[in-house]
């Protein structure tokens, strides 16, 4: 790409990772070492930083004044340049004070709406230096002005932010079932809307089924909801089960449930939230229409001993007689 930030003999598209670079014409972020980096700070946000020594790297502290009333209030910016199809691993250390998250996504700038080009990763941070990474494909078109966005609004927590790095990879090895750290919305379910991750629209989802079971699940490429269509039912409900795996359910702490669904002809299905083993927390028996309409419910009895990254959000669907409909599955 003509014009385009080259990456450095390392690979890393993030340049200036160390904070110990000052150029004559570039301000970086107001404070001597951040060359190639820039802050951007809302009306409402504020920010002193300095650079310090963690774990024998350079990090950046980010002290926070005004957290302002957006994530983007206070953001410290990497610009670096991406190719359209590419495959990136985006990687950085960071830690706060007092627990707290951080928003971190790759994103285009004004010029094309700040687009989103990776997932939001919602960091959570905590007063040890952890390390994150973000995996993704370049599917819009190339950028040399893209930005690694680091969020900080609306938490006055101080954080340090350190090693960060942008590669380029062959691919991205999809696993369905690891750990998930909840979306930037709050939801503990990835592709609840069927759309995103791979063609066929089951991403991070499984449909398991017994022998004497004979269903069919798929996704309408337009409509994006999952239909299961019973050939062969049974009289047990766990013998058809549509569950995701690695959900993070914290101890101590309720969840609400929503998803749309339909079933005909309609009848009853229950929901759980269970461990990695599938032995139960709390299950809940839903009333479902033959028309498809929003579900809504809290489980507010969950047992768990400890935090578990590992749980799994169940539909047991085996007595459905004829078919089902899911979408919009939302667990916060």
């Amino acid at each position: 790409m003509s014009g385009a930030k080259l990456p450095q003999a390392d690979g890393n598209l993030v340049y200036n990772n160390q904070f110990t670079e000052t150029k004559a014409g570039d301000p970086g972020m107001g404070i001597e070492g951040t060359a190639n980096w820039s802050l951007h700070k809302e009306p409402d946000g504020d920010a002193v930083l300095s650079v310090e020594e963690l774990n024998n790297s350079r990090f950046l502290k980010v002290n926070i004044l005004r957290p302002g009333g957006q994530l983007y209030s206070v953001q410290p910016q990497s610009i670096v340049s991406l190719a359209k199809g590419r495959f990136y691993k985006l990687t950085f250390d960071a830690k706060t004070e007092v627990a707290r998250s951080m928003k971190v996504q790759v994103t285009g700038g004004a010029s094309v709406g700040y687009a989103g080009y990776s997932p939001a990763l919602n960091a959570q941070l905590t007063n040890q230096v952890q390390s994150y990474e973000v995996l993704f494909q370049m599917k819009k078109e190339s950028d040399n002005a893209a930005r690694v966005e680091f969020n900080l609004g609306t938490n006055d927590q101080p954080v340090w932010i350190g090693n960060a790095k942008l590669v380029e990879v062959e691919g991205i090895p999809f696993n369905d079932d690891i750990p998930k750290v909840p979306l930037s919305d709050g939801n503990r379910v990835y592709n609840g809307t069927f759309s995103v991750g791979e063609a066929d629209g089951m991403s991070y989802w499984h449909v398991v089924q017994a022998r004497k079971i004979n269903a069919l699940a798929t996704v309408d490429p337009n409509e994006r909801q999952l239909h299961i269509d019973v050939k062969t039912s049974s009289k047990y409900a766990d013998d058809l089960k549509l569950l995701q795996k690695g959900i993070f359910l914290n101890a101590g702490q309720g969840y609400e449930l929503s998803f749309d669904a339909s079933i005909q002809p309609k009848g009853d299905m229950f929901v759980a939230l269970t461990d990695e083993d599938g032995n139960v927390y709390e299950k809940q028996k839903v009333k479902v229409s033959s028309r498809i309409q929003k579900y809504h419910f809290a489980f507010k009895n969950l047992q768990l001993p400890h935090d578990d990254k590992n749980a799994q959000l169940v539909f047991y669907l085996g007595d459905v007689k004829k078919s089902i409909t899911i979408d919009n599955i939302h667990l916060r």
